[in-house]
């Protein structure tokens, strides 16, 4: 039987992931595909995917995208012109976000104040305060403001980032950069899931990269805790889907901000579908906020 359906989809460098769910928010459907290079054929897949799931099962309510902060800062008015693509296309609300915003959105109403940190091909931070995201102006460009406590003895040498500049934050806590990192160190590539599946096999040079890797997440999040004092501290993205890291983090920041500042609750979500499910919720809720205004 035919229904409105309302979805989510997340687009990074790498992978597209999509959720379909009924008003009620129950899943009817999953699926991914490969990101295009250029904004026009990502309109084409993503225009695939929402007829996809249109032919099977109704009307489309609301869509939501979720973007990669890395795809997101590149690419800010190819984004609008497909969600607006999309939009005219499906006679339906279609909204953007990023990942860190779209993650932290089934915890909002159960959580009072969250930190949502995205960590993936980009790195992402949104503040939420009992479902509203709080303006963090100074920290706004957290993932490109530079290493604290840079060593290069430690932390290794970094090529220019995209943005211009230096050892900033993204260039040691995203993918690539921790994937660079190893190679710095071995001497050959390796992919994250097998450095981190290395660690869990006592491989040294492993160990070594995840390590540093907790210690630079630590001084990265030392002025964020210690600005926004969050109570919930939420990890989301492909470098937390390999590896529990809480133990090792809450060590990591004792020794860079006191105690009472570090959260008691620290969440990782490891599902690959995490942005898009959250973009659903999203979806589902612009949608139900229609219809009640209709």
């Amino acid at each position: 039987m035919a229904c409105t359906i309302n979805m989510g989809i997340s687009i990074d460098s790498h992978l597209i992931h999509a959720c379909t769910t009924e008003p009620s928010g129950q899943e009817l459907l999953r699926s991914h595909e490969c990101t295009p290079s250029s904004p026009e054929a990502l309109l084409d897949t993503l225009k695939l995917m929402v007829e996809k799931s249109l032919f099977r099962f109704g009307a489309l309510g609301a869509l939501t995208l979720s973007f990669s902060e890395y795809l997101g800062a590149a690419n800010s008015s190819a984004i609008q012109r497909i969600a607006h693509e999309l939009s005219i296309t499906f006679n339906a609300t279609c909204h953007t976000v990023n990942h860190a915003q779209a993650a932290s959105f089934d915890l909002m109403a159960s959580q009072t104040r969250t930190l949502s940190i995205s960590l993936g091909d980009g790195c992402g931070l949104a503040m939420f305060e009992r479902g509203v995201m709080v303006p963090a102006n100074n920290m706004q460009n957290w993932a490109h403001s530079e290493l604290p406590d840079f060593d290069w003895i430690v932390d290794g040498l970094t090529p220019v980032c995209r943005c211009g500049g230096e050892q900033c934050i993204e260039q040691y806590l995203s993918v690539s950069g921790i994937e660079r990192q190893y190679h710095q160190i071995v001497l050959k590539d390796k992919p994250i899931a097998l450095i981190f599946a290395g660690v869990d096999r006592g491989l040294v040079e492993d160990t070594r990269v995840y390590r540093t890797f907790i210690d630079q997440l630590a001084r990265s999040l030392s002025a964020p805790l210690s600005s926004l004092k969050p109570q919930t501290l939420l990890f989301s993205g492909e470098v937390v889907r390999y590896t529990c890291i809480k133990n090792d983090l809450v060590m990591a920041l004792s020794r860079y901000i006191e105690l009472p500042l570090i959260p008691k609750n620290l969440i990782q979500q490891r599902d690959a579908f995490t942005f898009a499910l959250g973009a659903a919720l999203i979806s589902e809720k612009n949608h139900n906020n229609r219809f009640r205004s209709a």
